[in-house]
């Protein structure tokens, strides 16, 4: 490596540290702002990729992506630095690691009590791009940092692709990493959000089982992308025994090839998996109307933006409910109409036959004298 190609570049508001990331596009440092003094993470493109247009403008599309969207589980974009020879973007600063680090290295498989509320975090951060029309086309463990307090953050939109935009790259070119691409995205072929979704869907086969259903290290590209278009996906208790039936159920929908038979939505998994979870002290009779919120919606009395709603019976207590959301996020309660309408029926009968028998009994014993 040259001494130029290590030198820490220079900006006027910003002082670097040292290099913290490097990926196909650009180099990410560690730096703070002089004024703010607040530390920063900043993303600089790659010198020989500097006067490409292509790729420059690709550079442009991610910061400007990323700076429209304003969500606590992506990561913020604070600045764009343009200049004649090189181009930035500054971005707040994730202290933590990524969620493929977390596996490779520190715990294997996730238990699924700790990896859902991480893996509803991804959700709502995936869900929320969507609505805005975005889609990452690159959704994988590498690019979701979790921070100390398990936070997620996604990050590293650079393949990113808004609905509906004009393509940076022709049809035939493969954009993504193999394992988590699906079929249509391998093919070349054009991609909607249901293409994230199968990501997703990979992202929490790989949290769960501890490692990617094929062997990425040990063959090659091609065999790998033949694999992922034809082989059986293994089922990730193979790897893994210990995850519940739902949650493969989940996995299998998000993994389905044809992209008809995927979930449509990020909300379409939610529902799935804590709908489907009955295994918690759970009995589904309609006594209860389950709605999960967020609890700013909560504290605001705005309960505009409910997540799910649905039926389930007999609940001991709202951690049955609870289990696997993150913190942010809180269990309503209500009785269901049809058991208010039954128990209404219930006191109106008991009502009127008190009210007959105040009469019944006097007129009883008057005829008896």
């Amino acid at each position: 490596m040259s001494p130029a190609s290590t030198r820490l570049p220079e900006f006027a508001n910003y002082t670097v540290e040292r290099e913290i990331g490097r990926g196909g596009m650009g180099v990410v440092y560690l730096g703070n702002h002089k004024g703010l003094h607040r530390q920063v993470a900043i993303k600089v493109i790659l010198e020989q990729h500097a006067r490409d247009e292509a790729v420059r403008e690709r550079f442009l599309r991610e910061a400007r992506m990323m700076a429209t969207m304003d969500h606590p589980n992506i990561v913020k974009v604070h600045d764009l630095i343009e200049r004649e020879d090189d181009v930035a973007f500054v971005m707040e600063y994730v202290d933590g690691r990524s969620l493929e680090q977390m596996i490779g290295r520190e715990v294997g498989p996730i238990p699924h009590e700790r990896a859902l509320p991480l893996f509803r975090q991804l959700l709502d951060a995936v869900g929320y791009a969507h609505e805005q029309g975005i889609i990452h086309r690159d959704l994988k463990p590498a690019n979701v940092l979790v921070t100390k307090d398990n936070r997620i953050k996604v990050t590293d939109f650079g393949i990113a692709k808004a609905a509906g935009a004009s393509k940076l790259t022709r049809t035939g070119t493969v954009l993504g990493t193999p394992i988590y691409m699906a079929p249509e995205q391998i093919l070349g072929k054009a991609v909607d959000h249901r293409a994230d979704i199968y990501a997703l869907g990979m992202t929490l086969y790989v949290m769960l089982a501890g490692r990617a259903p094929f062997d990425e290290d040990e063959t090659s590209e091609f065999v790998l992308l033949k694999s992922c278009m034809e082989d059986e996906i293994p089922d990730p208790r193979t790897f893994y025994p210990y995850i519940p039936d739902h949650l493969i159920h989940a996995i299998n929908k998000a993994l389905e090839r044809s992209i008809k038979l995927r979930y449509n939505k990020c909300i379409d998994i939610i529902y799935a998996i804590y709908q489907t979870q009955k295994n918690d002290n759970i009995i589904m009779n309609e006594e209860y109307n389950v709605s999960i919120l967020n609890k700013n919606d909560i504290n605001n009395e705005n309960k505009d933006n409910e997540y799910i709603t649905t039926s389930y019976g007999s609940i001991e207590n709202k951690s049955d409910v609870k289990h696997g959301l993150s913190e942010e996020y809180d269990v309503v309660l209500e009785k269901s109409s049809s058991g208010e309408s039954f128990t209404s029926l219930v006191l109106a009968i008991a009502i009127v036959v008190s009210i007959i028998a105040m009469f019944a009994v006097p007129v009883f014993f008057l005829s008896l004298w």
